[in-house]
């Protein structure tokens, strides 16, 4: 150091970098402690892109189905033991189980393939595309659509008819000059499609299911600016009545001729919060509006003639479920409604739940916690903390089945994909089914 005091050009150096390489050395050490003990979970996601979704979960009470995954795997396994039956890969991103067999899906829509349920035996494979309804709101997924003894799906820019006892085609017929029209549902006579026109306008075009042959054309706006847009309406067909359902209002057509039969518009600052429910010739209709809470609203099917209102809480309305001749709503609490009047029969505040189920007199909610509660009386059966609150997603008789993603390891590099099975009795885990897959 010079006679004046002041550092020398190599100390004034040193004094800037040390506190960067205890930065460095910290964040060093910190990366390798996590990555030997295996618990770096959500640091990793700047390493790693986005999880596959979860597993897809069928059960029929004797056998359960798993379907996805990075490898669009199908796994048939004992319901009671999670005992693997049979297995394969490369075949089933969606899929479905009608009358005994399976129609499973590709994820790039060049491969549905027909096997036997019992034992996986392939019995068709076809090379066409066949694509599905949106499962949710905002959401355009793949499926096969299997009405009676035919599958009815897109062929490129085509929609066509398969038929189900060994994949012969049926019938094919153009829809748009374009691929963006999606396939919505199927009823007895009629195919229902739609196609983005803008930002904010869908139409809807009905065609004869028995030869493609188009019958009428429905034109009908959604939000502005939403994408894709026909995936914010949602399409109900039931009772020779088509339920068109977007954020903000409900229109009624005639499926026979396409006319209108009866409109529902949410007032100014409500939308839609839960897709119409329709049980005994009513329609349930949640509607929430930010300043003011949320309302569920009983309307008769035929002609649109309010019954009744219930006003719930401004937490908005998470769940509708109706089973055996009650209106089950989750807002801060759980509540039981009367279908004829609305009135309440009874509430526990105990749960909260994203997603309701229904067996055997109880509902299985799922939230923050899993929960079973009475349905005729609203009491508690059991709750539990487990690890897989979130996703449940399948029930039958004697277990309910929830999906997740798990966590993820970057050390091995891998998704960690689980279902579990867990009993309807007390909430306790008969099996667990995981699959660790490198990430690529």
């Amino acid at each position: 150091m010079p006679s004046n005091g002041t550092p020398t050009k190599k100390k004034r150096t040193w004094h800037w970098l040390l506190p960067f390489l205890s930065i460095f050395l910290g964040i060093s050490l910190f990366l390798c402690f996590c990555t030997y003990s295996g618990r770096l979970g959500p640091f990793c996601a700047l390493a790693l892109s986005a999880p596959p979704p979860p597993f897809g979960v069928i059960t029929d009470g004797r056998t359960v189905y798993l379907y996805g995954g990075p490898t669009e795997l199908l796994s048939a396994r004992e319901a009671a033991t999670g005992n693997l039956l049979w297995e394969k890969k490369g075949l089933a991103n969606t899929l479905v189980v009608h009358h005994g067999v399976i129609y499973a899906q590709t994820g790039d829509l060049k491969r549905l393939t027909a096997l036997q349920a019992r034992d996986g035996k392939t019995l068709w494979t076809s090379s066409q595309a066949i694509a599905s309804p949106p499962s949710a709101p905002y959401s355009l997924a793949h499926s096969p659509v299997v009405v009676g003894e035919t599958i009815y799906g897109k062929f490129g820019e085509e929609l066509g008819a398969v038929r189900t006892s060994d994949g012969t085609l049926l019938w094919k017929t153009p829809i748009a000059a374009s691929s963006s029209w999606w396939l919505r549902a199927v009823d007895a006579g009629h195919v229902y499609v739609t196609e983005a026109l803008s930002h904010n306008q869908v139409q809807v075009r009905s065609l004869r299911a028995s030869d493609g042959r188009l019958l009428w054309r429905h034109e009908q706006q959604t939000l502005p600016d939403a994408w894709p847009p026909d995936g914010m309406l949602q399409i109900t067909p039931v009772g020779g009545l088509l339920l068109l359902q977007s954020p903000t209002s409900l229109v009624v057509l005639e499926t026979q001729s396409g006319k209108p039969r009866w409109t529902f518009s949410a007032h100014s600052g409500q939308t839609f919060s839960e897709k119409s429910i329709v049980a005994r010739d009513t329609v349930y209709l949640a509607t929430f509006q930010e300043d003011g809470g949320a309302t569920i609203s009983a309307l008769r099917l035929q002609n649109g003639k309010p019954q009744w209102k219930f006003h719930a809480f401004p937490q908005g309305i998470n769940a509708l479920l109706f089973a055996e001749g009650r209106l089950y709503i989750e807002s801060e609490a759980l509540y039981a409604l009367r279908t004829a009047d609305g009135s309440v029969v009874w509430k526990n505040p105990q749960v909260q739940f994203g997603t309701m189920l229904f067996a055997r007199g109880t509902i299985y909610g799922d939230g923050t916690t899993l929960s079973a509660v009475s349905a005729s009386t609203g009491r508690l059966i059991w709750k539990s903390e487990s690890a897989a609150a979130g996703g449940l997603v399948a029930i039958d008789e004697s277990k309910i089945y929830l999906s997740t993603q798990g966590r993820y390891y970057c050390d091995e590099s891998s998704w960690d994909l689980r279902v579990y099975a867990l009993r309807t009795t007390d909430g306790s885990q008969a099996w667990l089914y995981r699959n660790i897959h490198p990430y690529d």
